[in-house]
């Protein structure tokens, strides 16, 4: 018998290294995870298959659109996914939270910590 979550993220992210470690990650503790190297790109799979995806990573360096105008279309398209912005920069500077982001990673980001948030973030803990 299989115990491991079958959840599906949506992990955004220009970098082909970080997403392919991200992915791996998740994919070994048991998520379902589909890649996305733009807002656009993003923002495609999510209308191809809105109902499928329970939590969108979203990294804040994407190019083409900014991410703040991503994540309103993702929130229209599924409002029930969780969304968790991903940074090297520190994005809050004691203002709240993007309307809709659950958290924010900053980057290089320990394992444990991404699992607890995420988890969090669908509610597991």
């Amino acid at each position: 018998m299989n115990d491991k979550p079958t959840w599906t993220l949506l992990l955004t992210d220009p970098n082909r290294m970080a997403r392919t470690t991200l992915t791996r990650q998740l994919t070994y503790y048991g998520y379902a995870v589909c890649e996305a190297d733009s807002g656009r790109q993003a923002v495609g799979i999510i209308q191809k298959q809105p109902s499928s995806i329970d939590l969108i990573l979203l990294d804040t360096s994407i190019a083409d659109v900014p991410y703040t105008n991503v994540i309103q279309v993702l929130q229209k398209v599924q409002p029930s996914a969780a969304i968790i912005l991903t940074t090297e920069q520190t994005i809050t500077d004691g203002r709240s939270l993007p309307e809709g982001v659950t958290a924010v990673l900053k980057k290089p980001m320990r394992t444990d910590r991404m699992l607890s948030v995420v988890a969090k973030a669908l509610g597991r803990t």
